[in-house]
């Protein structure tokens, strides 16, 4: 109960610009998100198109479209479209990194790092939603990176260390900005 009236006196307090930076958050992550399309033509040239479209025509418009919804919500519908919004964004990179037979598409795997790393630390979800999200995204990694045709068994191991220790040290970092906030 004390937890929710510290939630609601943050929101009424902070609300407005939390909605504020989240808006212009997502619009510029999603500029870097997009930028990674270059790169896809040089390390992933077997499935660049479909990068190109599941960022630019998929999760782009899903981007705006939650930018401009999170205004016109409550906070917590607001803090669900960026738990969902996140997983969608996070899927991306890692079905592309399975999909490819690229000799170099293994590197894209980094992608998916750094969603991570945005979404718990730039977004600053809330820690609730960012512990679905970090969880849910382990998950759809590890199978990834376990069922991945053709990925040596050393770079598997290194790979999951990476993404897991990605998302130990984001998830620490929201834990630690959440405890600040609700101070």
């Amino acid at each position: 109960l004390k937890r929710r009236g510290v939630e609601a006196r943050h929101e009424a307090e902070h609300g407005r610009d939390r909605v504020a930076g989240l808006r212009r958050l997502v619009l510029f992550g999603m500029i870097i998100y997009n930028s990674y399309n270059l790169s896809s033509f040089a390390v992933t040239p077997d499935i660049a198109g479909l990068s190109v479209v599941a960022r630019l025509l998929v999760i782009t418009p899903m981007s705006i479209a939650a930018a401009w919804l999170i205004a016109r919500v409550g906070p917590a519908a607001r803090e669900n479209i960026l738990l969902f919004g996140m997983i969608a964004a996070e899927a991306t990179p890692i079905l592309l990194f399975w999909l490819t037979r690229a000799p170099l598409g293994d590197y894209t795997f980094g992608e998916a790092i750094l969603v991570i790393i945005f979404g718990n630390v730039l977004l600053a979800m809330r820690f609730r939603h960012a512990l679905a999200f970090t969880l849910v995204s382990c998950l759809v990694a590890a199978v990834a990176v376990s069922t991945k045709p053709g990925l040596d068994p050393a770079l598997r191991d290194v790979l999951a260390m990476q993404f897991a220790t990605a998302c130990g040290f984001s998830l620490y970092a929201n834990y630690r900005m959440e405890r600040l906030r609700c101070r």
